[in-house]
């Protein structure tokens, strides 16, 4: 059994999450490989601490400051601190080295898998082999055969025929035709939802707008609905406004009480002090009683990218991530296009890794297509995009959005109610065809007066 496990492999893997620069790299090995995938004590201890660390927000650092915390072995401390040579050759590793590290662990993963199914299968077959016990040992393999496969998930291949046996095919159908809770997340937009259900996990969903248009106010809103309708986890990623801006704006959409006096509150009427401290109450123990969280992150990194992004939310496991907006990431010399290319890319990918669904805005060209390039357009599978036609429409908010792209329904158009005084966002004028809710796993109540009807005081 010792030949299916290597030290030195997975001291190299967890020193390179410590010490490599690039955060696309420590990203691709703490979200590529798990708990399981070591075999050493100290290489399961060392995982399980990194993924405690994440979930708490606090920074790795690197392996010499990592071998300091108390909350590991000694011999977990001396494991990943090694030595100062293996430490400067973990921090060069090229992206190829890594991938190549990866998959040799997975490897071995596999081996001892197999090698713990083959030793079940022998004592099995102790003695007399009958019907029963061949059965027994054959449905070991099949489990063995598709764990090893679901080992090696980067690009996971779907058969089947002849490469794909009885049971996984049953498998399949049931999970074809099966409903299962939470497998749609809320648009945030209750009309829209009961027309297509709402958004797919793993789906990439833009919004654009043209600058001062409403995006913020549009992603914001969608996720206060998500959060109080639906129940789920959201995070709101800021590059442009300040937690505290935000939160502001979050308190006078719940209340009601006008933006301006938000923010200036020395002119708040006691009356709307009492609004806001009820319905901030009520936002807060939602969150307590549905177990789910609201959370704004506001960047401060200039060189901030995606690969960072991932890292850092992976552990947290949030239903909805909304990016404010994409040509804020650090473009590390690239051309805006370029940037938005590959960006748009990884975000996408990222929402299948975390099971989620990342919300991303966007500036609105004067053609009424994406600014700085066509490539997000291709790879969203969603795209909402609206703009402010005449005055009259700034004065009374009466807005149409257009769904130009639907991966999975029609393209649609519907209006909305902007209520910017209170950064709020009614969809309106809109038909169901199938009746469901977008999160039907989630049930909640069917409107936030519902919510905020019996909040009472602080």
């Amino acid at each position: 059994m010792k030949r299916l496990i290597s030290v030195p492999l997975e001291q190299m893997i967890l020193m390179g999450a410590l010490q490599l620069r690039s955060p696309k790299l420590k990203a691709l090995i703490l979200t590529e490989t798990v708990e399981e995938d070591y075999g050493t004590p100290p290489g399961i201890e060392i995982r399980k601490r990194m993924s405690s660390l994440l979930r708490l927000g606090k920074n790795l650092g690197e392996a010499a400051d990592f071998a300091e915390d108390p909350a590991i072995s000694s011999v977990a401390s001396e494991f990943i601190k090694g030595t100062v040579d293996k430490r400067t050759k973990a921090a060069s590793f090229t992206e190829e080295q890594v991938k190549t590290l990866i998959y040799r662990l997975k490897l071995h993963r596999n081996a001892r898998i197999f090698h713990k199914s083959l030793e079940d299968i022998n004592n099995i077959s102790i003695g007399n082999v009958d019907e029963e016990k061949f059965e027994k040992m054959a449905a070991i393999m099949e489990q063995t055969l598709s764990q090893v496969r679901k080992g090696f998930d980067q690009q996971p291949l779907s058969h089947i025929g002849k490469r794909q046996t009885d049971i996984e095919a049953k498998k399949l159908l049931e999970d074809l035709v099966t409903f299962v809770p939470g497998m749609f997340v809320s648009t945030g937009l209750p009309g829209l939802d009961r027309l297509i259900y709402g958004w797919e996990r793993g789906n990439l969903v833009t919004i654009s707008a043209t600058r001062g248009g409403g995006k913020s106010t549009m992603a914001m809103n969608m996720g206060i609905n998500q959060y109080l309708l639906t129940s789920n986890n959201v995070c709101y990623v800021s590059m442009e406004m300040t937690k505290k801006e935000l939160w502001k704006r979050i308190l006078a959409n719940v209340s009601k009480v006008p933006h301006d006096l938000v923010r200036y509150p020395k002119n708040l009427k006691p009356t709307q002090r009492k609004q806001l401290g009820s319905s901030w109450k009520a936002f807060h123990r939602h969150g307590q009683d549905k177990n789910c969280t609201f959370t704004i992150w506001d960047i401060k990194d200039s060189y901030f990218t995606p690969m960072k992004l991932e890292s850092y939310l992976a552990p947290f496991m949030y239903d909805v991530i909304i990016v404010d907006y994409v040509t804020l990431f650090y473009a590390d010399g690239a051309d805006t296009w370029k940037m938005q290319l590959e960006y748009s890319k990884y975000l996408k990918a990222m929402a299948k890794r975390l099971n989620c669904v990342v919300v991303l805005l966007t500036q609105l060209s004067d053609e009424e297509r994406v600014k700085y390039g066509r490539s997000i357009e291709e790879n969203t599978d969603y795209w909402i995009w609206w703009r402010w036609r005449e005055d009259e429409e700034q004065e009374t908010g009466d807005v149409e959005l257009k769904l130009a792209k639907a991966r999975h329904t029609s393209p649609r158009k519907f209006p909305a109610k902007f209520m910017l005084d209170v950064m709020k966002i009614e969809t309106q004028g809109l038909l169901p065809y199938g009746g469901v809710s977008g999160d039907q796993g989630k049930r909640g109540p069917t409107s936030r007066s519902d919510i905020f009807s019996n909040a009472g005081d602080y």
